[in-house]
């Protein structure tokens, strides 16, 4: 499918091939086959830019199409000191990305929005962490030194940076 150019005059009816014409080039617009190359630029789009400086240990190295994927969660608590569960990016990275886990409160009930956790002066003895980070997700690890609570839902949040899968 490819688009094709069409007009109507004031008060025409359009006939049923252009009608068609109309099916068609939604339809190439919808594949994207409608859209010529280079026609949708960086600056249509506000895109971020494609080069990221990004230091691996003591390297230096630039690297293209970064993926930047953010999210949230809650495990329950089991009293043990370290509680965790796995996490899936929505989508995979071609290499371990970045990822950086932490806690976020506490609630007594399973929490639906993230402003349902809530924290205390004892968050000063509980941390996040990422765990065993692969390509399509990471293990959240919560650690409360005092112990988790079974009646307790301990949120993380967490931000992944990597290059994207092609």
């Amino acid at each position: 499918m490819a688009f094709q150019s069409w007009s109507v005059v004031y008060g025409e009816q359009p006939s049923a091939s252009k009608w068609n014409i109309l099916g068609t080039n939604d339809a190439s617009f919808n594949d994207g086959t409608g859209i010529a190359d280079d026609t949708i630029l960086a600056t249509h789009t506000e895109e971020l830019p494609k080069l990221v400086n990004r230091q691996n240990n003591t390297t230096d190295n630039t690297v293209e199409d970064q993926l930047v994927q953010v999210g949230w969660g809650f495990i329950i608590g089991d009293t043990t000191v370290g509680i965790q569960e796995a996490v899936t990016f929505p989508v995979a990275y071609d290499s371990a990305p970045i990822v950086i886990c932490n806690y976020c409160g506490t609630s007594t009930t399973d929490p639906t929005l993230i402003s349902d956790l809530s924290t205390s002066a004892a968050d000063t003895n509980r941390y996040g962490r990422a765990m065993i980070i692969t390509t399509t997700g990471f293990t959240a690890g919560i650690v409360d030194v005092a112990g988790s609570s079974a009646s307790v839902r301990y949120g993380y949040t967490w931000i992944a940076i990597g290059s994207k899968a092609r």
